[in-house]
């Protein structure tokens, strides 16, 4: 049995519910979405939230909004003790499930908190006999004294997902006028113990009036530990990946911050890979392109970007798009904002079932989207519906299994 993977999407309910129809009995489980409650678009609204569970005690979500139809202002917010969930400066906690359970077919959930109106989540299922139960889950506070700082896992991760919202290490949500997402990669074990295989994007906004939205891509870089001054202006952090060691990874960090919390999911019994590419500038819609570089045929493939062309240059405009496929489902989400705007609706999100990854604008208006078209022997085809002149950025991680590994026993760590 190969390494499984399921992309698919629920709706929100009451009580505790099942979620079926994933194919297999998932070990972990990655979940995303925003404010939207079917697919389309909404001027207004630009919420991000990622969250991740590899049992019923082993979970986090975060994320941030900025909602500019209602008085402009952003948020964000965290929680270690459930498995996804929206927070909403105004409301409190809007939205928030909890895992009860990994099932033959899918998965239960625990609504902890229903939202006034149920909302659509995204999600990427795995599971595998090399996968094991060794992935995990876990958070730990990036110091603001050293330049360097280790994540302790418990073990040798094939691959690592991590996520900040930049919250200070004692707060579970910050009512203040910022927001700041960094989502970064990492795959580092494919070809030697030291491989600089790693991608990030980061975003940020100061939803008042008028607003400052930027946004910033490292190539290189697991997170990004910026910084925003009395300037306005995102500095990059070092972030530079160094090498893993047993049980590590350690990371060097601009000092220039405030203790904030930061979250990861790591896998190991994977075969992982981190690509980044470029948007096709030349053609006419649609057509299809092959990436190769893999080195093996991924199982699925994970797509993230914030709409610019690589450049530790901060940008103008906060847009930050994630989307998951498994070869034959897909799903994708946006959130932006307009830089110095302040003007109603500068805000916006998406939702599709139809795509993989966008490149949006807070307008709401797609320069350019493409889905998946197959899944291939070094890498992956897709087919792009719309492009523009700009040759944006995108990063992609892709999972296979793994055939070297054996059946290992269930481990986890957290820093």
């Amino acid at each position: 049995m190969a390494l499984l993977a399921k992309v698919g999407r629920f709706t929100t309910s009451t009580g505790t519910y099942s979620i079926t129809g994933v194919g297999f009995q998932p070990k972990v489980i990655l979940f995303y979405g925003n404010f939207e409650a079917a697919d389309g678009a909404t001027a207004g609204e630009g919420w991000m939230y990622f969250g991740a569970a590899t049992s019923a005690s082993n979970r986090f979500y975060t994320g941030f909004a900025t909602r500019s139809f209602v008085g402009n202002f952003s948020h964000r917010g965290y929680d270690e003790t459930e498995a996804y969930g929206l927070y909403d400066t105004h409301t409190g906690v809007y939205l928030s499930f909890d895992l009860v359970s990994f099932d033959p077919d899918g998965f239960t959930l625990s609504q902890t908190v229903t939202p006034a109106t149920a909302k659509e989540v995204c999600y990427l299922a795995l599971a595998g006999p090399t996968l094991q139960s060794v992935s995990t889950t876990g958070s730990g506070n990036v110091p603001n004294s050293q330049l360097n700082f280790t994540v302790t896992y418990g073990f040798i991760p094939d691959c690592t997902l991590m996520f900040s919202n930049m919250i200070v290490s004692t707060a579970t949500s910050a009512t203040d006028v910022e927001s700041y997402m960094s989502i970064g990669a990492a795959a580092p074990m494919l070809t030697t113990v030291v491989s600089q295989n790693t991608r990030l994007i980061s975003g940020y906004a100061n939803n008042t009036n008028p607003t400052v939205d930027k946004t910033i891509s490292r190539i290189a870089s697991l997170i990004d530990l910026g910084k925003v001054k009395s300037t306005l202006q995102m500095l990059a952090g070092a972030g530079q990946f160094l090498s893993p060691t047993a049980n590590t990874y350690r990371f060097s960090v601009d000092s220039d911050f405030t203790a904030f919390r930061y979250h990861y999911l790591a896998l190991q019994g994977v075969k992982s890979r981190v690509l980044n590419f470029n948007q096709p500038v030349v053609g006419t819609p649609p057509f299809t392109t092959s990436y190769t570089g893999f080195g093996f045929q991924p199982t699925c493939l994970i797509f993230f970007t914030n709409s610019t062309a690589h450049s530790n240059t901060v940008k103008a405009n906060l847009n930050l798009s994630f989307g998951a496929t498994d070869g034959t489902s897909q799903q994708h989400i946006y959130a932006g904002c307009f830089d110095a705007s302040g003007i109603s609706n500068a805000s916006a999100e998406d939702l599709d079932s139809t795509r993989c990854l966008k490149m949006m604008t807070p307008a709401p208006t797609t320069p350019a989207s493409a889905s998946i078209s197959s899944l291939d022997s070094d890498g992956f085809t897709l087919t792009w519906h719309a492009i523009d002149a700009t040759a944006r950025t995108f990063m992609v991680l892709g999972l296979a299994e793994d055939l070297k590994q054996g059946a290992m026993p269930p481990l986890w760590g957290s820093p």
